[in-house]
């Protein structure tokens, strides 16, 4: 017998995996309202630096989450012979559509999916290596404010927010599911908008100006710390 590493290999399955979840976007997606607006307006001046590694698989995971929990119909037609009739029927509808709301492009993950009993109207997956024990959604604002978003394209107050925690509790690392019902008010949906609409107005004046904004948000305080683009931003040559 004889195993040897090969890193060759690794690396064309890495940039087959880049090639996949590396694609630049047009317009302005709800995404691009949730996090750091500094890495968003780098990301649009075409100065941010090329995927890592490390990135790219965090991506990948969340997109196999995803496509195989809620199967496009392009992926379920390279699943071969032996899925069922009913199976492919069922979803093959159910890709998630696109929205455009003021200028805005929404995506949700789940619309009128049926698990089991339960018919989703809308949900929001995400993976996560945060600790399940201690994990609260409503101290994870980026996740609330996506699916807020997603209520008003549909014209809904509630949704699902389905994490798969990678490393569980830690005890021991080990995946676990995290499932949770959000209600909001419509006056939240709507005040929620409007903050949307002015992180909006921050990147595309400090695009076209091409000054920092003076106005900086970001979705949590750590967030520079996972930073790729760090050094290139104005807070980072601080």
């Amino acid at each position: 017998m004889n195993i040897q590493p090969w890193p060759e290999l690794t690396e064309q399955i890495l940039a087959h995996i880049k090639a996949r979840v590396n694609v630049e976007r047009d317009g302005t997606h709800l995404s691009d309202l949730l996090y750091c607006n500094h890495k968003v307006i780098l990301r649009k001046r075409g100065e941010s630096p090329p995927i890592s590694d490390d990135q790219a698989i965090l991506f990948f995971t969340g997109h196999a989450f995803q496509y195989l929990l809620c199967p496009k119909p392009e992926a379920i037609s390279m699943m071969g012979e032996q899925v069922e009739k009913e199976f492919i029927e069922y979803f093959a509808d159910k890709s998630p559509k696109s929205y455009e709301i003021d200028g805005i492009l929404l995506t949700p993950d789940i619309e009128d999916y049926k698990f089991g009993n339960t018919l989703l109207p809308l949900g929001e997956l995400k993976t996560t290596r945060a600790n399940m024990k201690y994990f609260k959604p409503e101290e994870n604002k980026q996740y609330l404010e996506q699916l807020m978003g997603y209520c008003l394209a549909k014209k809904l107050t509630e949704g699902a927010l389905i994490i798969l925690f990678l490393m569980g509790s830690y005890s021991p690392p080990f995946p676990q599911l995290g499932c949770w019902q959000c209600e909001f008010t419509q006056e939240e949906i709507d005040d929620k908008w409007k903050e949307f609409l002015w992180r909006k107005a921050i990147i595309e004046r400090s695009f076209k100006s091409g000054e920092w904004p003076v106005e900086f948000h970001q979705a949590f305080q750590k967030e520079c710390s996972y930073c790729e683009v760090f050094d290139l931003c104005p807070r980072g040559k601080k």
